[in-house]
């Protein structure tokens, strides 16, 4: 009796364990199952949101480098100042004055009509052009025969005595020309917390702690990394490369 209940014990057992098994094993199976496909999901779910974030933020900065580029361009083909900056005469005192008392205030009105433009400068390479503070400067006054188009986290070295221009902007640099002839240089500014709000804080106008980096595709800046997955900055750059266009980031100083 004892081994014959043994037996039916030993069998009740295996039985309990097969049935066990033949339950778990596809449950264990479609949770795995599970899990994966919500993983997949919340990963996609993700990556376009992120995808809509670069998307709006690409959106927004090239609004501005497009304001900034068309500002460069109504500037750079005005012919009556490139006229007045090249031919000045240093005898005629009277005509440079009364030439640059009209243009420094229609560069005023300008200024003052895209209030989120920091910055212009003109820099002449006519020693007749007599400086007018912030917005006429002698070509000497700074190196820009080498200066790269675009520069971010720029610091203004002419202004730096003022405390409201040693903000950090972004600055496009291009040299003004009259009928191929050098004329001068011209700089546009915009602050880098206007430029790209999504890397400051909205309160204390600080950068965020972990935007420490820019991406720019192309390049364009489109998102701080860190706002964005490893996926998709793969993505990214396998298509800059499919495209032959430029990936790469810079620093936040």
């Amino acid at each position: 009796m004892t081994m014959a209940r043994a037996k039916r014990i030993s069998f009740s057992t295996h039985l309990a364990i097969v049935y066990t098994l033949i339950i778990a094993i596809p449950l264990l199976i479609l949770i795995l199952l599970a899990s994966e496909y919500l993983n997949s999901n919340l990963m996609q779910s993700i990556n376009q949101e992120a995808l809509k974030t670069v998307h709006d933020n690409t959106v927004y900065v090239t609004n501005y480098i497009n304001q900034m580029e068309r500002l460069e361009s109504v500037m750079s083909s005005d012919y009556e100042l490139l006229r007045t900056f090249y031919f000045a005469d240093p005898k005629d005192t009277e005509a440079i004055i009364e030439a640059m008392l009209f243009h420094v205030k229609a560069l005023e009105r300008l200024q003052f009509a895209l209030p989120q433009i920091y910055n212009i400068h003109l820099f002449a390479e006519n020693p007749a052009i007599p400086e007018r503070w912030p917005l006429v400067f002698r070509q000497e006054r700074l190196p820009l025969q080498d200066f790269p188009r675009w520069s971010y986290n720029y610091r203004d070295p002419i202004m730096s005595n003022l405390e409201q221009s040693k903000e950090p902007s972004i600055c496009l640099t291009s040299e003004l020309l009259l009928n191929k002839r050098h004329v001068g240089y011209l700089q546009i500014s915009m602050k880098m917390r206007d430029f790209l709000p999504f890397a400051y804080d909205a309160e204390t106008s600080e950068p965020l702690p972990r935007s420490a980096n820019y991406v720019f595709v192309n390049k364009q800046l489109i998102s701080p990394p860190d706002a964005i997955s490893d996926t998709l900055q793969d993505l990214l750059q396998k298509q800059s490369e499919q495209k032959g266009t430029m990936y790469t980031t810079i620093h936040h100083r």
